[in-house]
């Protein structure tokens, strides 16, 4: 464990989308606003998986969701990576 690891409590969320259980670790010490998931994010991700939209061979570009989890979950439903 690093040093950094047993000076800090980093939170873990952890969500299921698309048959896959996806951890985020927020540590804000380290990125800011950047390292959180926020609530529009996971609200987007949720719309994502039951919209039943095809993103196989699709690109997306997913902008200010934090942590990255719309992207996370875009990915899991197919689309080509960025």
């Amino acid at each position: 464990m690093s040093d950094r690891k047993r000076l800090y409590k980093v939170p873990k969320e952890t969500y299921t989308f698309c048959g896959n259980q996806v951890e985020i670790w927020e540590e804000l010490a380290a990125c800011g606003e950047g390292a959180t998931v926020w609530e529009s994010g996971e609200t987007m991700s949720r719309y994502l998986e039951q919209s039943g939209l095809d993103l196989e061979d699709k690109v997306v570009l997913e902008l200010g969701s934090g942590t990255g989890l719309v992207s996370i979950v875009a990915s899991l439903m197919g689309q080509q990576p960025y």
